[in-house]
């Protein structure tokens, strides 16, 4: 499901050059990283249950404050106006696409911006790849766990970015 998400970040690097990536992923993935947040606390609720569907053994039945419709425009918002009060970047773009557009509008400046960005898409494949393969997770705990290790990826998004120049 992340994977969409992170697709999404890279994608919008086009429409907005000026962003840097880490922002861009922090946007575009900003309720799956509060979700583990309010699961551990609480407030929003996920049961394992396998075969559920082809893809996930979770059952996501109650994420009102980060997944309902009300939830991530109210998330959105927010962020959007954080950002352009702390930035000064007036427009926000919506983009479908992923780690083509970024490689398309970016080039490295030095083997960090071109190894920690091919290292970042093959973890991410690999992630992915485990998920849909490997068993169930073992409590929804792991699962609050692992969703905030996501958070790593943001610091990581923005040291690839300083290693990287807009393309031509």
């Amino acid at each position: 499901m992340f994977l969409g998400h992170y697709g999404v970040a890279l994608a919008a690097k086009k429409a907005a050059p000026a962003v840097s990536l880490g922002t861009l992923m922090l946007a575009a993935q900003l309720a799956d990283l509060l979700w583990p947040i309010f699961l551990l606390v609480g407030v929003e609720h996920v049961r394992i249950h396998p075969g559920i569907t082809a893809v996930s053994p979770l059952d996501f039945y109650n994420y009102p404050i980060t997944h309902s419709l009300v939830g991530a425009l109210g998330w959105s918002l927010l962020f959007g106006l954080i950002y352009g009060l702390t930035r000064h970047y007036p427009r926000g773009a919506w983009v479908l696409g992923g780690a083509v557009f970024y490689l398309r509008t970016t080039s490295a400046s030095d083997a960090v911006g071109r190894y920690a960005l091919w290292a970042l898409l093959v973890l991410l494949a690999v992630l992915y790849a485990a998920s849909l393969a490997g068993p169930a997770p073992p409590s929804a705990m792991a699962i609050a766990i692992g969703g905030l290790a996501l958070w790593l990826f943001i610091p990581w998004a923005y040291w690839i970015d300083r290693h990287r120049v807009p393309a031509g």
